[in-house]
């Protein structure tokens, strides 16, 4: 179906307003600031990102039917006027995401930087997990949660001669991560890189720390 032309300023009238020659087109500053620009546009549908899967969905609708959506919820002096502020907010978006992306994948790392050069510091100095892994030790992440001064979960350890799978847990005690426990995998057998050699208190320590996470 094809939709109304508008020959006068329909602009801020609704949903069902006729959308101009010049109005409908992809727009980039609703695609990558989302929300934000779904704000200052009266676009409230945008607030929709903030819903895990349909975040990523809304991304492309709003880029594809945002500027029509802008037009029918905010009033506009002209379309020149609308294409004008459109445009800067495409020019803006262009700029911004790139750096939102940045700033995330920083925080992310960041955010598992200290488990992981703890875990990786407890097997680098275990002889017998060198012995068989090689020289020099990485960590690929499996499957690694974090919950502020808690984390656990599993690496895979890769060295020069082998890899394994290396699963561990973890505290923060002020500003240092300890290791509670940690085990590689290897084809010949388990090696033990930090062992449990108390449980009763092992889980009074990710107990403590649960609780200071609430």
């Amino acid at each position: 179906m094809t939709e109304p032309q508008a020959t006068e300023n329909t602009s801020g009238t609704g949903p069902y307003a006729a959308v101009p020659l010049g109005v409908p087109g992809w727009s980039w500053g609703a695609f990558c600031l989302s929300w934000i620009w779904g704000i200052f546009n009266n676009v409230y549908i945008a607030l929709l990102v903030f819903i895990p899967i349909a975040n990523i969905i809304m991304m492309f609708v709003l880029g594809v039917k945002g500027r029509e959506w802008a037009w029918r919820n905010k009033r506009w002096q002209s379309v020149e006027h609308f294409n004008k502020v459109q445009k800067k907010w495409s020019i803006a978006g262009l700029i911004l995401f790139p750096l939102i992306i940045c700033f995330f994948i920083w925080f992310f790392m960041s955010f598992f930087a200290g488990p992981k050069e703890a875990a990786l510091r407890a097997l680098t100095t275990n002889e017998q997990a060198l012995a068989f892994l090689g020289e020099p030790v990485s960590l690929n992440v499996s499957n690694v949660s974090r919950n502020n001064s808690c984390a656990n979960g599993t690496y895979t350890a890769k060295g020069s001669q082998n890899s394994a799978k290396y699963i561990f847990s973890a505290a923060q005690r002020g500003e240092k991560w300890v290791i509670l426990e940690a085990t590689l995998f290897t084809a010949n057998g388990i090696i033990d890189i930090v062992p449990l050699t108390n449980k009763s208190a092992y889980q009074a320590e990710m107990r403590d720390c649960l609780k200071n996470n609430d």
